[in-house]
C-alpha cells in the first residue's frame, strides 16, 4: 500500500517536472489523441463528440469540451500535458505568395498582413473582415523566395485557449492542416524508392474529404471533395472519384503523366484503404499508393494498439503534426 502510494507520487512528480506531449486531431465529430515515446506510439484513441460541440473546428461549448478533454486525458494518465493540435481544413485559409524582392522577414510579414486584408482570407458576417492571426512560413525554393500565408480567426484561437485552460493542459500550438500535410510528406518522402517532386494527397472521410497538391514539398492547391461512406463494403462513389480527377487533372501539364496520388488515412482500416487505392489505380492513370507512416517505418505501433483505439490505422495528420519533433531515422 505504501509502495503503491509512493509510485503514484513519483509519477505525479515526473509529470510536473516533464509534462508529456499529446498530439490531438480536431474534428467536429471527434477528437483523436496520440502519445509517443520516441517513435513508438504509446497511446492512440478517438473521443467522439456530440453534435453541436464543435463547428468547423471552433468550440461552441469551451467549458464543457475542456472538462471532457481534461477528464479523458487524466483517465489515460496524461493530465496536465503539453498539447499540439491540428485544426480541420475548414478552420483555415491559406495562400502561397511571392513577396517583392529585397524584403527581410519583418517586412515580409507586414507585406503578408496587408495582402491578407486585401484578399479577405477570413471573412466575417455582413462582409466585414473578422480579426485573424497569421502564420507566415517561408518556403524553400530554387527560384524566387515564397511565403505560405495561413489565416485563422482569432475567436477560434481564443476559444481553444479556454478549452485548454479548462482541461488543465498547456496548448503549445494549433497547426493548420496544410502544414501537417506538408510536414508528413516531407518526412516520408525519403523513405520511398523514387523521390517524386509532385504529389497529390487524397484524404477521403465521412466528414470532410480533401485533395491537396504539393510541388517540390510546397502546397499549391487544396480542394474540398464529397464525404464518403466508411462502410467497408462500399466503394468510392463515382462523383467523388470524378471530382478528384478533375481537380488533380487541372495541375497536369502532360495528360499522359498524371501526378502520383497518395491516399492518406483518417483512421480507416487497412482493408478499406487498400480497396480504395486499388479502385483509384484503375482510373487515375498514374501511381497510386497508400501512405502509411507505420508500415513505412516512420512510427512504430504494435497490432495490440489498434483494437482499443477506435481506428484501424494511424491518422495522417497526427503523423504530420508529430514528424517535426522526431529524430531522423
Amino acid at each position: 500500500m505504501v509502495l503503491a502510494d509512493l509510485e503514484g507520487r513519483l509519477a505525479a512528480l515526473r509529470t510536473q517536472l516533464c509534462p508529456p506531449r499529446i498530439y490531438l486531431q480536431i474534428q467536429d465529430q471527434a477528437i483523436t489523441g496520440m502519445a509517443l515515446e520516441g517513435r513508438q506510439v504509446r497511446w492512440l484513441e478517438k473521443l467522439p463528440l456530440s453534435e453541436g460541440v464543435c463547428r468547423h473546428g471552433a468550440p461552441l461549448l469551451p467549458v464543457a469540451l475542456g472538462d471532457l478533454i481534461g477528464d479523458w486525458l487524466m483517465e489515460r494518465g496524461y493530465g496536465g500535458a503539453q498539447v499540439k493540435a491540428v485544426l480541420p481544413p475548414s478552420a483555415c485559409s491559406w495562400r502561397v505568395l511571392d513577396p517583392p524582392l529585397g524584403l527581410g522577414p519583418p517586412e515580409q510579414r507586414n507585406w503578408a498582413c496587408a495582402m491578407a486584408q486585401g484578399l479577405a482570407l477570413v471573412g466575417g458576417e455582413g462582409g466585414h473582415l473578422e480579426g485573424f492571426d497569421l502564420l507566415v512560413e517561408p518556403l524553400a525554393s530554387t527560384q524566387l523566395p515564397r511565403l505560405l500565408l495561413v489565416a485563422v480567426a482569432q475567436s477560434l484561437l481564443v476559444r481553444w485557449l479556454e478549452v485548454a485552460d479548462q482541461a488543465g493542459c498547456e496548448l503549445e500550438a494549433l497547426q493548420p492542416t496544410c502544414v501537417c500535410h506538408w510536414n508528413g510528406w516531407a518526412a516520408l518522402r525519403g523513405m520511398l524508392a523514387s523521390d517524386p517532386r509532385e504529389q497529390l494527397l487524397l484524404q477521403p472521410d465521412c466528414a470532410e474529404s480533401w485533395l491537396l497538391a504539393l510541388d517540390d514539398q510546397q502546397p499549391v492547391g487544396e480542394w474540398l471533395l464529397p464525404p464518403v461512406s466508411l462502410d467497408p463494403s462500399r466503394v468510392l462513389p463515382a462523383g467523388f472519384v470524378g471530382r478528384a480527377l478533375a481537380c488533380g487533372g487541372a495541375l497536369v501539364h502532360d495528360p499522359g503523366a498524371p501526378w502520383p496520388l497518395g491516399l492518406v488515412s483518417t483512421g480507416q482500416s487497412p482493408q478499406q484503404l487498400l480497396q480504395w487505392a486499388s479502385a483509384l489505380q484503375g482510373v487515375w492513370g498514374g501511381p497510386v499508393r497508400w501512405l502509411d507512416p507505420v508500415q513505412m517505418g516512420g512510427l512504430l505501433a504494435g497490432p495490440q494498439l489498434w483494437p482499443g483505439s477506435g481506428m484501424g490505422s494511424l491518422p495522417w495528420l497526427l503523423w504530420g503534426l508529430a514528424a517535426p519533433h522526431l529524430a531522423p531515422v
